[in-house]
């Protein structure tokens, strides 16, 4: 998948820290930033595992409910 770009304003005194790192790495600024930016999205929003459509049926009719992933007795509904 190819990059997409974006533009953004930073403080001066990050713009200097930012081209400080770059440097020290030996890498681009944007690198940097990308890395960064991959790093603060996996604390702050992680991606969702996504089921397949077999693994999603089996949960709702191989023994759980309520999404609990405990196995269902089934006598339990009739209780």
């Amino acid at each position: 998948m190819g990059k997409r770009a974006l533009n953004t304003y930073l403080e001066p005194r990050q713009k200097v820290r930012l081209e400080r790192l770059a440097r020290r790495r030996k890498t681009s600024q944007a690198t940097v930033v990308r890395e960064a930016i991959e790093e603060y999205l996996g604390r702050h929003a992680p991606e969702q595992k996504t089921r397949s459509v077999d693994a999603a049926w089996e949960c709702l009719l191989g023994g759980y409910y309520s999404g609990d992933g405990n196995a269902n007795d089934h006598d339990d509904i009739y209780k």
